[in-house]
C-alpha cells in the first residue's frame, strides 16, 4: 500500500536559556549630565537634594526640568531623577518616559540606557530591553571615534578613550546579556529577527553571537523566508565553519523548505556536520550531540525526498540515538524512520520503531500513532 507523507513540520531544537541578572551596573557614563558647582541649576538642585518627601521632589524636579528647558545637560540630570523616583514608586512606565526625555536632551548617556534596560526589564518588554541594550552597544562601540579635542595630545586622547572603554564594560557587559537574555523569551519571529540585527551591529563578535545566530535562523524559519534563511545561515555558517551548532541547525532548516529549493545546500552543511561530529565526544556536550543528530536526520529527510529510502534509513537510525534526548527531534525522527521501513515494506522494524514514536510526546506522536494502526492492518502480528 502507499503510506502518505507528511508535509515537513518546523523543529524547534535549539531552545536557548539565559537569565540575565537585573544587578545595577557600576556607573560607566560616557556622557554625564554635570553642572558646574555655584551656578542657580547646581543650586536648585542643592535644595532639591535637601528635600525628603518624594512627591515633593517629583513637583521641584518637573519645575527644574521646565525652568533650565533650553540646557540639555540640566535637562538630561532633572529627567533621569524624575525617572528614578518614578522606578521608586512602582510605575516602570513612567519611568521610562521620563528615561526617554532624559535621553533626547544627552542621547549618549550609558547610565541612563542601563537604567531604561532595566525599567524594560521590569515591564518584559523584550523588543524595548534591545532597543536601549543596542542603544547603549552603540555608544560604548563609538569610543574613541569622535575627533580629538584641539590641544590635546595624541597620548592623552588615547589614554583618555582606553579609560573610557574599561569604566564602561561592566555596563557594556550587562547590556548584551541583558538584550541576549531579551532575545530568548521573544516569541514573535519578526521582532525576534529584528532584536538579533539591532543586537549584531550593537555587540560585534559578542560571546552570545553563536546563540543569537541560531535565534535568528528560528524566527526566518517560522517567517517561512527560506531564502533570507539560507542568506543569513550561509553568512553565518562561512564565519563559523567549525561550528557544529550552527551547521547542524541550519541544514536542518533548510531541508524543511517545503519547495525544496535547498536540499542540496541541506546536504552540504549536514555532511560538514557530520565530519566534525565524528572527531567529537559528543556525550559530553548535548548541544553538539542533538545537532550532529540534526545533521543526519537532515540527511535522511532529503534522502526520503530523493527515493533514496535505504540510504535516508541508515541516516534516520543514526540521527534517533542522537535525538533521544530532544522529545521533538526524537518524536520527528522515529516517525520518518517508521515511515521509511513501512515503505520498504519491512513491518516489523517499522512497528517496533513506531511504538517508540507513539510514546514520545513530540510534534509526532499522533502521526506515529496512526502510521502504527495502518502497519498492523497490512501486517498482524
Amino acid at each position: 500500500m502507499r503510506f502518505r507523507w507528511l508535509a515537513p513540520s518546523v523543529l524547534a531544537l535549539f531552545v536557548i536559556l539565559f537569565l540575565a541578572a537585573a544587578q545595577p551596573a557600576a556607573r560607566a557614563q560616557i556622557v554625564s549630565p554635570n553642572l558646574p558647582a555655584g551656578t542657580p541649576a547646581d543650586q536648585d538642585l542643592q535644595a532639591i537634594a535637601k528635600e525628603t518627601d518624594a512627591a515633593r521632589q517629583k513637583t521641584m524636579y518637573a519645575d527644574f526640568v521646565a525652568k533650565y528647558a533650553a540646557d540639555p545637560m540640566a535637562t538630561a540630570y532633572g529627567y533621569s531623577q524624575l525617572a528614578q523616583l518614578a522606578f521608586a514608586a512602582g510605575d516602570a512606565r513612567q519611568a521610562m518616559e521620563f528615561g526617554d526625555k532624559s535621553l533626547a536632551a544627552e542621547a549618549n548617556n550609558l547610565d541612563m540606557l542601563v537604567s531604561q534596560v532595566q525599567f524594560a526589564q521590569n515591564l518584559k518588554l523584550a523588543d524595548k530591553i534591545v532597543e536601549y541594550a543596542a542603544r547603549g552597544g552603540k555608544v560604548v562601540q563609538g569610543i574613541g571615534t569622535q575627533p580629538k579635542p584641539a590641544g590635546m595630545s595624541d597620548e592623552q586622547f588615547a589614554g583618555d578613550n582606553d579609560q573610557q572603554r574599561r569604566s564602561s564594560q561592566q555596563a557594556y557587559d550587562f547590556l548584551q546579556a541583558a538584550a541576549f537574555s531579551a532575545i530568548t523569551t521573544e516569541a514573535d519571529p519578526d521582532k525576534r529577527w529584528a532584536e538579533v540585527s539591532q543586537f549584531d551591529a550593537a555587540f560585534p563578535k559578542s560571546q552570545f553571537s553563536e546563540q543569537t545566530a541560531q535565534l535568528a535562523m528560528y524566527a526566518l524559519q517560522q517567517k517561512g523566508d527560506y531564502a533570507q534563511l539560507a542568506q543569513y545561515g550561509g553568512r553565518v555558517a562561512d564565519a563559523n565553519p567549525q561550528s557544529l551548532p550552527i551547521l547542524g541547525l541550519l541544514a536542518g532548516m533548510l531541508a524543511e523548505d517545503p519547495k525544496r529549493g535547498y536540499d542540496t545546500a541541506a546536504l552540504s552543511y549536514a555532511r560538514k556536520a557530520a565530519d566534525i561530529a565524528a572527531g567529537m565526544d559528543l556525550e559530553s556536550d548535548s548541544a553538539k550531540k542533538l545537532a550532529a543528530g540534526m545533521a543526519h536526520a537532515a540527511i535522511g529527510w532529503v534522502y526520503m525526498k530523493q527515493e533514496k529510502t535505504s540510504s535516508a534509513i541508515g541516516e534516520f537510525s543514526v540521527a534517533a540515538k542522537l535525538v533521544e534526548e530532544n522529545p521533538a527531534a526524537y518524536s520527528t525522527v522515529l516517525y520518518r524512520l517508521g515511515y521509511a521501513y513501512a515503505k520498504q515494506k519491512d513491518y516489523a522494524s517499522a512497528r517496533a520503531t513506531l511504538n517508540k514514536g507513539a510514546a514520545v510526546k513530540g510534534p509526532y506522536q499522533g502521526e506515529s500513532k496512526k502510521l502504527l494502526t495502518k502497519v498492523n492492518s497490512i501486517a498482524p502480528r
